[in-house]
């Protein structure tokens, strides 16, 4: 798989994206109890002063707040419905990030792998070239016990290099919550440009100023705690024949049953909850807006580091395409042929490939170093991996 094709599995199937992505439908679902009113009063009553009468009223009492109140609540659970779009946007930025740099890591133990496997297969030609010499008199047994030694431990190496790539593919594995073995397929592509001191967009920036517009509208909607709020009443005759303590004969009238309403106004006159309030979401707010500057403050920072990695990476990547590997490639044929036509020693032979063999690990090395580079400095950017 290319990392275009991980990068969209993991967007899927991850277990902790997917929790980020209900936690965005919970907050949606919150906002239909931004119209919340206060439970509806029914009450039963006798009057005391009607001398023990079957004559009793049924009663039934709402009281609600001021449009503005329920205006500021529905505006404060939007913003956080905004909020957790804001954080299931950093959990998959850093998801991403992650499973770049696992498949870039699967990636090296692949390659190390390949050149570990080639070298296999060259060393099983020496070997084969020693031995014959050995017996046809023209080189000593040391020669020879010096072949087998390289030849086996480059085994141990391959068999080191075969358990790195299992790992790596176990690493992979974790983050696609998938039992399926990853093979990496790495995809050619133009060398990315990076300015020195670019806009930042991160989703930990968006996240950070999320906040702050949640504390302001918890600002506004403490504010409206001052407001007072509304009842309505209303009442009706009643005659429960089966409640006549006193036997006094009472009816309901012919003309119909009496009527009667309550209009209140519960104005508030502690004022010190309140007030204890609104200074708690002021402190809220700034306490937003302070972690937005630090926010930005530190991904800038964190930008600087990359970019810094990042040209570093380049210049050890560019040096390795242009002049490294093909020196590596040239020093592994001539190597080869001088040896077989006796124009070169076995030792010498074996520090030329050696030789080859480091550039190629260190190759392999400069590659994964600047892909992961370009990693970091998307993330912290914001742009798309």
């Amino acid at each position: 798989m290319t990392l275009n094709e991980i990068l969209k599995l993991a967007t899927e199937r991850n277990l902790s994206l997917q929790s980020s992505r209900i936690a965005v439908e919970r907050t949606r679902a919150l906002q239909g109890t931004a119209f919340n009113l206060d439970p509806t009063a029914v009450s039963l009553s006798q009057d005391p002063t009607s001398g023990g009468s079957p004559d009793n009223a049924i009663t039934v009492s709402q009281s609600f707040a001021l449009p503005s109140v329920y205006t500021a609540r529905k505006s404060l659970l939007k913003a956080q419905t905004d909020v957790e779009r804001s954080r299931l946007a950093v959990n998959e930025s850093e998801l991403k990030r992650e499973v770049s740099k696992a498949f870039y890591d699967l990636l090296y133990a692949h390659d190390v792998l390949t050149i570990y496997s080639r070298q296999n297969s060259i060393y099983n030609d020496f070997n084969r070239v020693a031995v014959a010499k050995f017996k046809a008199g023209e080189t000593g047994r040391l020669e020879k016990m010096n072949a087998e030694r390289l030849k086996r431990e480059n085994e141990i190496k391959n068999m080191n290099a075969e358990r790195d790539f299992r790992t790596a593919q176990l690493v992979m594995m974790k983050w696609l919550n998938t039992d399926t073995l990853i093979v990496p397929v790495d995809s050619i592509d133009d060398k990315a440009i990076f300015q020195s001191n670019p806009s930042i967009d991160s989703p930990l920036l968006m996240l950070a100023k999320a906040d702050v517009d949640v504390a302001n509208r918890q600002l506004k909607l403490e504010k409206r705690g001052y407001l007072p709020t509304l009842s309505l009443g209303a009442s009706i005759q009643a005659v429960i024949k089966g409640f006549n303590p006193y036997n006094i004969e009472r009816r309901p009238y012919s003309k119909g049953d009496f009527m009667g309403f309550s209009v209140g106004v519960n104005i508030p006159l502690a004022f010190g909850a309140q007030k204890a309030k609104m200074n708690a979401a002021r402190k809220n707010v700034d306490i937003a807006r302070l972690n937005v500057r630090n926010q930005e403050y530190m991904l800038r920072k964190a930008y600087e580091v990359a970019y810094n990695d990042y040209l570093s990476a380049l210049n050890s990547l560019e040096y390795y395409q242009t002049k490294g590997v093909p020196q590596a490639r040239e020093m592994e044929r001539i190597s080869k042929i001088s040896y077989e036509n006796g124009s070169i020693g076995y030792i010498e032979l074996m520090q030329n490939m050696q030789s080859a063999v480091d550039v190629w690990k260190d190759y392999a090395d400069a590659v994964c170093r600047y892909n992961k580079t370009i990693v970091e400095l998307n993330y912290l950017k914001g742009d798309k991996q």
